[in-house]
């Protein structure tokens, strides 16, 4: 399914597809950001989103992974998520997660923070291990039209009082309900 958002006023309000911010620049992506909307995190919850790694090299995709799935779920703590590693099919699937051990390779957990030009994605406050470097890890993320199907954001770094950028982005597309299974391996794992 093709997502269509408006490019908001800096591109004159004309429509934007998922498939060509994987083609925009940085600095495109950027305008895209810059005219996106926040919305309410908990519009996110209860859903799967597919995940597409971009402004990396290739070889970075190649080690790592180019496709990826976020999870959200709202509890007494607010609306949370966490990654799940897929094996890599290209961009029109199928989305299977990888397994390690037999169950769901899941990582990278997260709060989700609401903010005023973007939501934060807050792998610091998440339910990582103490020495996990993912920790580090903030994503602001905007949906591209103000709804919660097509969203786009990128990756800072949390170093004590500095903040990096890098130069990963992403596209997020909601892709299903949060699978069942997945969803109850991380929240048996974490007695929630």
């Amino acid at each position: 399914m093709e997502v269509v958002a408006s490019r908001g006023p800096a591109y004159g309000g004309e429509p934007v597809t998922e498939a060509e911010i994987h083609e925009l620049d940085t600095a495109g992506r950027r305008a895209v950001f810059a005219a996106g909307k926040t919305i309410d995190p908990s519009q996110l919850a209860g859903f799967d989103y597919l995940g597409v790694s971009l402004g990396l090299p290739a070889i970075a995709d190649r080690i790592a992974w180019k496709t990826f799935i976020k999870a959200f779920h709202t509890d007494t703590s607010g609306t949370r998520g966490w990654n799940v590693r897929l094996i890599q099919a290209g961009l029109d699937g199928p989305f299977e997660p990888m397994t390690r051990r037999g169950k769901p390779f899941t990582f990278g957990h997260f709060h989700v923070e609401p903010g005023e030009d973007a939501l934060l994605l807050d792998y610091g406050a998440g339910d990582n291990p103490a020495l996990d470097p993912v920790r580090t890890l903030r994503d602001p993320v905007v949906s591209v039209d103000g709804t919660p199907n097509l969203l786009l954001g990128y990756s800072l770094v949390a170093l004590g009082p500095w903040t990096l950028t890098t130069p990963s982005w992403f596209t997020l597309r909601r892709l299903r309900p949060t699978s069942e299974r997945i969803r109850a391996h991380v929240l048996g794992a974490s007695n929630r």
